[in-house]
């Protein structure tokens, strides 16, 4: 549960749970809502992780991220996955068929390559995601 892993970092470090938000301007009445088990948003979860000095995962349950909007968020069908994967192969292709590919005036490995399309392809998929929340119509959504 994430408040007691919130209680745990906030022990280490010698404040409280209450204390810590009121320190980074965040209502304190999020404690009440996470003792009961609601779990705060990402973004909330890195700024505690920052002011704690900790690593974010370990207020997170299991090492799964805990993302609210993810849940509402829709999800991409493999007709969307196709798409993007299309996509990061003509963009890779262009980029490699207009020389070769440098990084810091040093021609890259096949590593940096391949970490270069999967972020590609994280950017598109979210994109992706973002386009459908934001163009679907309402009657058309879940929930």
């Amino acid at each position: 549960m994430f408040f007691e892993r919130l209680k745990v970092a906030c022990v280490q470090k010698g404040t409280s749970p209450t204390t810590l938000l009121k320190k980074l301007g965040m209502s304190t009445s999020s404690v009440t809502a996470w003792k009961r088990g609601v779990s705060p948003s990402i973004g909330t979860i890195y700024r505690l992780a920052e002011a704690l000095a900790v690593d974010p995962k370990m207020l997170l349950d299991d090492g799964q991220p805990i993302n609210l909007e993810a849940e509402n968020a829709p999800a991409l069908t493999e007709k969307d996955r196709r798409d993007v994967a299309k996509d990061v192969a003509r963009i890779m292709s262009s980029l490699e068929d207009s020389g070769e590919l440098m990084f810091d005036g040093v021609p890259m490995s096949d590593e940096a390559r391949a970490s270069m399309a999967a972020a590609m392809r994280i950017g598109l998929e979210e994109a992706r995601r973002r386009n459908k929340e934001t163009y679907t119509p309402k009657k058309y959504k879940k929930g």
